[in-house]
């Protein structure tokens, strides 16, 4: 089947390498239609993901250089998924705006509109930059041509981010060693719970990272993260389409401490919900 053990969001999700990998200095994975793209490799025996956290990192900084009369609003748009050293990253460089976007690229993408260069990606390897009219006569008029305008400004476009990226590393200082090391990503569990009533399950806000109901249920979420190390944060958020709740925990920690986070999250869900 098409994408079986293989594309960006196997290869990101499960951090090993799709069938028929072929070894390389490096590798880039697109999924069945081409609008997501991931890096990877293997350094030291070890696998190492290039996603889409540090995609929009990476091309942020970029933006960010290029930006320094500050004549443009520039903003890099995320969600609720990305990871938290990503955003710790972004909000290093006080010139650009963030957003975090409800989740589905279409919510992204409206945001990134809205700003005169903007950026947006999910951690699977989806996303663009998308440029203004004012930007862009902008950087006509000073006889620029950025790397980054070769991103597809309709859709996302897994082959264009591609050649943005290798141009990049061939016109700058910029090489792939500076995308894989832009920062250290913080281990992550994602879990889904089956409940009776997705709908009683409901989120505050537009990026669905705080439940109003059940009553007392996200008291107990802050409770329980508050208990562990800074930096430690967790969400739980209903499905769009499923009778299930889905469960994100990241800990700066470890690996092992994001699912014991996750797996005390469980709890919590069987305290308001009868699991089915």
């Amino acid at each position: 089947g098409l994408n079986l053990n293989c594309g960006a969001d196997y290869v990101q999700k499960e951090h090993t390498v799709p069938v028929g990998h072929i070894p390389a200095d490096r590798s880039a994975s697109l999924d069945g239609d081409a609008d997501r793209m991931v890096y990877y490799r293997f350094r030291e025996d070890q696998f190492e993901l290039v996603d889409g956290d540090k995609i929009l990192a990476f091309v942020m900084r970029h933006l960010n250089g290029m930006n320094s009369a500050k004549t443009l609003r520039i903003g890099a748009v995320y969600t609720a998924y990305t990871n938290g050293a990503c955003v710790s990253y972004l909000r290093t460089m006080p010139s650009l705006e963030l957003v975090c976007a409800k989740t589905g690229v279409k919510h992204l993408e409206k945001e990134a509109r809205k700003f005169d260069i903007g950026a947006y990606w999910e951690p699977n390897g989806h996303g663009s930059v998308l440029f203004s009219d004012k930007a862009t006569t902008l950087l006509k008029s000073n006889d620029t041509l950025d790397p980054l305008q070769t991103a597809n400004q309709a859709v996302g476009d897994g082959i264009a981010n591609l050649i943005m990226l290798e141009t990049l590393f061939a016109q700058t200082s910029d090489g792939f060693d500076s995308l894989a090391g832009i920062f250290r990503s913080f281990p992550s569990c994602n879990a889904v719970v089956k409940v009776s009533d997705k709908s009683q399950f409901r989120t505050e806000d537009a990026n669905e990272q705080k439940l109003v109901s059940p009553a007392g249920i996200q008291d107990a979420i802050d409770s329980l993260v508050g208990t562990k190390p800074a930096q430690t944060r967790a969400f739980i958020r209903p499905s769009g389409t499923e009778d299930v709740v889905r469960i994100y925990a990241e800990s700066p920690v470890g690996e092992t401490e994001a699912r014991t986070l996750a797996d005390d999250l469980r709890e919590v869900i069987r305290r308001f919900d009868r699991v089915v």
